[in-house]
This record gives structure tokens, sequence and C-alpha cells, in this order.
């Protein structure tokens, strides 16, 4: 039995998280977020901003991305690079 490793499998989870809570099945959507936080607000695209909201744990830290009037709150592996997981829209977490 093949193991896949960590970092492929929070890949797969952000995307059927996206697309399950956003419904966008765009695959680069994930790999571009953790781009524009790794580059720490420089060379972004006009119509992304990236603010960070709070540390979770050493490893994990919460951010919030605007692409094109569109609000996704994400949460990034500092270590593996790469966005674990899209939280539920702001509006639903208060519900």
């Amino acid at each position: 039995m093949k193991h896949t490793k960590k970092f492929l499998n929070q890949r797969i989870h952000a995307k059927r998280r996206l697309e399950e809570r956003y419904n966008i099945t765009d695959s680069f959507l994930p790999k571009d977020c953790s781009a524009w936080i790794r580059s720490n607000k420089c060379n972004l695209p006009k119509n992304v901003t990236v603010t960070f909201l709070e540390r979770k744990t050493n490893r994990v830290s919460k951010w919030k991305i605007t692409k094109s009037e569109k609000v996704f709150i994400v949460l990034y592996d500092n270590k593996r690079k790469n966005i674990v997981t899209f939280l539920p829209k702001p509006e639903e977490e208060n519900v």
C-alpha cells in the first residue's frame, strides 16, 4: 500500500473544501493562495489582498484573502508552505 505525503493530502483537502464551501472548482486557487501568503504582500495581483488574522499554533496561521471581492478565510501551514483548509464564509460563521 502506497502512502501519500502530508502536503499532498492537505492540498487535496483544501481543494475539496474550496469546492464544497465556496462552489469554486479552480484547481490552482489553493496553490495561488499559498504563493500570495509566502510573497509577504509583495508582487500581488492588483485584485488580491492578503491579511494576517491570527496564529493558531506554531505551525498554522489564519489568513484572510480577498480576490475580486470574494473573501476567503484560510489556514496556512508554515512548515509545509501549503493551505490546510478553506474555512466557511465569514457571514456563515456567525449563524
